[in-house]
C-alpha cells in the first residue's frame, strides 16, 4: 500500500493565523512609531525656539533692546520705497540665527531684474522682493505640514513662531506698548519685564494656514469689537470638530504663517487670552486689524513657547484661562483676568504665578 507523503508548507488556516499575528503586531507598533516620530518633531521644534530665544538675548546684549513686533522703514510711497512701518521683528534677528547673508540682502536692498528696492525692501506684504521669499528652516515647526504648500518662486517665506502681545486685544496691531513684550514700533527691554523673564512668554507657535475653516491656521473675521470686552464672543465661533461653526466668515489663506516679513499680529503675533488651540478672531475683515490670535500646534495637547529667559516650555491647551467673559485690562500694569495663561502673557501684571 502506497503512503502519501505530505508536502511541507502552510495550510490556509496557518497562513491566515500568521497574517493575523503580523497585523496585530503592526497595529501595536504603529502608534509607538508615530509617537516616536512626533517626539522627534517636537524636540526639533523646541530646538528652533531655543535658537530664537538665544537670538533675542544676543540682540538685546548688542542693542540694549528687543526688536519691535512691526516697524522698519516708512517711505514717501507706502508700498514701494519703504516697509510702511510693518516689517516683522524676526528679520532683525536674522544675524543671530546664522542668517547673516539674508540679513545683508534685506538690509541693503538692491536691484533684482527690472526692480530696484530700497534698504529693507518694499512694503512688508510684497512678494516680488526676492529676499522676502528666502525660507529660513529654523522658523518652521516640523509637525506642521502647512509649509509644504509654499511656492518658492511666488510666495513669501513661511513662519510658525510668533511674537507675544500678551493679553492685549483692542488695537494690538498698532498700540505701543502692549501688555506683552512686543508691540508695533516699540523697542522693549528686560527692564520692562517686572513679572520675571521665566514667567513671561516671548514667542509661541501658530499653525500655518492649510485648510479653510480649520481653527488651527484660519481666523474668523468681522467678529466685532466686543471680543475685547468679552472674549467668549470669539470662543463661540469655534465648533466641536476642530473647525469654525457654519456661517462664520474666515480669512482663509491670506493670513497665518504665510508672510514672515509682515509684523502685524494677524500674521506674526499671538495673544494670551483664549488658551492654546482655541479660535482666533479679527474684529474687522482685514489682516491689518486687531484681534485675538491664539497659539496653535499639531503637537498633541498644547504648544511650545519660548519664555523671555530663553527657556522653552510646553503649555497645555487646558491651561487655566480665568474669566474669559472679562474685558481686557485697561493699562499695561495690573493683573490679568485670564488666569495663569493671561498672567504668562502680561509682563508687568504683578501676578505671583509660575508655569503650570
Amino acid at each position: 500500500m502506497l503512503r502519501r507523503h505530505r508536502k511541507p508548507g502552510f495550510t490556509l488556516v496557518e497562513l491566515l493565523v500568521v497574517i493575523a499575528i503580523i497585523g496585530i503586531l503592526i497595529a501595536l507598533l504603529l502608534p509607538a512609531v508615530q509617537a516616536a516620530r512626533e517626539a522627534a518633531r517636537r524636540s526639533q521644534c523646541t530646538n528652533n525656539l531655543k535658537q530664537i530665544g538665544l537670538a533675542l538675548h544676543n540682540y538685546h546684549d548688542t542693542t540694549g533692546k528687543f526688536p519691535t513686533l512691526s516697524g522698519g522703514t516708512i517711505g514717501t510711497d507706502p508700498w514701494d520705497n519703504g516697509n510702511n512701518g510693518q516689517l516683522c521683528g524676526m528679520i532683525a534677528l536674522l544675524p543671530y540665527l546664522e542668517q547673516g547673508p539674508l540679513w545683508d540682502q534685506i538690509s541693503s536692498g538692491g536691484t533684482y531684474g527690472t526692480m530696484t528696492y530700497p534698504p529693507f525692501g518694499p512694503a512688508a506684504w510684497r512678494t516680488d522682493f526676492p529676499p522676502f521669499r528666502e525660507q529660513t528652516p529654523a522658523l518652521l515647526c516640523p509637525s506642521d505640514s502647512g509649509s509644504s504648500t509654499r511656492n518658492p518662486s511666488s510666495d513669501q517665506a513661511y513662519n510658525n513662531y510668533m511674537f507675544s502681545v500678551g493679553d492685549h486685544m483692542n488695537n494690538n496691531a498698532y498700540d505701543r506698548p502692549t501688555r506683552g513684550p512686543f508691540a508695533h514700533q516699540h523697542y522693549g527691554s528686560f527692564a520692562e519685564i517686572r513679572d520675571g523673564t521665566s514667567n513671561s512668554i516671548g514667542l509661541a507657535e501658530r499653525c500655518i494656514y492649510s485648510t479653510t475653516g480649520a481653527i488651527r491656521g484660519d481666523i474668523a473675521k468681522n467678529v466685532g469689537t466686543t471680543i475685547a470686552s468679552d472674549p467668549t464672543v470669539c470662543r463661540a465661533t469655534a465648533g466641536s470638530d476642530g473647525r469654525y461653526r457654519s456661517g462664520i466668515e474666515t480669512h482663509q489663506e491670506k493670513v497665518v504663517g504665510k508672510r514672515w516679513a509682515d509684523g502685524r499680529p494677524a500674521w506674526n503675533g499671538i495673544t494670551t487670552v483664549l488658551p492654546p488651540n482655541s479660535a482666533s478672531c479679527l474684529a474687522g475683515g482685514d489682516s491689518w486689524q486687531w484681534g485675538i490670535f491664539s497659539p496653535s500646534s499639531y503637537h498633541p495637547g498644547g504648544v511650545n513657547c519660548v519664555m523671555m529667559d530663553g527657556s522653552v516650555q510646553f503649555i497645555s491647551e487646558t491651561v487655566d484661562s480665568g474669566n474669559l467673559a472679562a474685558p481686557q485690562p485697561g493699562n499695561r500694569g495690573g493683573r490679568s483676568p485670564y488666569g495663569v495663561w493671561g498672567a504668562l502673557g502680561s509682563m508687568a501684571g504683578g501676578e505671583a504665578v509660575g508655569l503650570p
